[in-house]
């Protein structure tokens, strides 16, 4: 008897399928294809040339920005790459003063040098980590 129950257990599920793939089949066959217009589709275009020259206009003026505020940087740096190389060299040679007469005013011109040279480096490392 459980034989005879299997069999007929599969043969309901056969069943239920055969008809689940004769409604899907009916559903498929229902459907229509929508027909794009062409004024639509001329429509969509425009819009998107609009987009796509307005982003072509923002990218130009944001590399123009950051191509001035390359240059500003680069500009700012040699700048004081030029007043460190000054300094240092002021430095050495009040080094050389000091060392054939050490006075108080050579102390406190040295000590004024490093104090600049210390401003000059800070602002260099800030202007190249920008």
């Amino acid at each position: 008897m459980p034989l005879a129950k299997k069999k007929a257990a599969k043969k309901k599920v056969a069943k239920k399928k055969v008809a689940k793939k004769k409604t899907s089949a009916k559903k498929k066959v229902s459907k229509k294809k929508t027909v794009v217009k062409s004024a639509s589709v001329e429509n969509m275009i425009s819009s998107a040339l609009d987009n796509l020259a307005d982003a072509l206009s923002h990218g130009t003026s944001a590399a123009d920005l950051r191509a001035s505020a390359t240059k500003k940087l680069h500009t700012m740096s040699s700048r004081l790459r030029k007043r460190k190389a000054a300094l240092m060299k002021l430095k050495k040679t009040t080094a050389a003063k000091l060392k054939a007469s050490p006075t108080a005013e050579l102390r406190k011109l040295m000590r004024d040098i490093e104090k600049d040279i210390n401003s000059v480096t800070r602002d260099l490392t800030k202007t190249l980590n920008e």
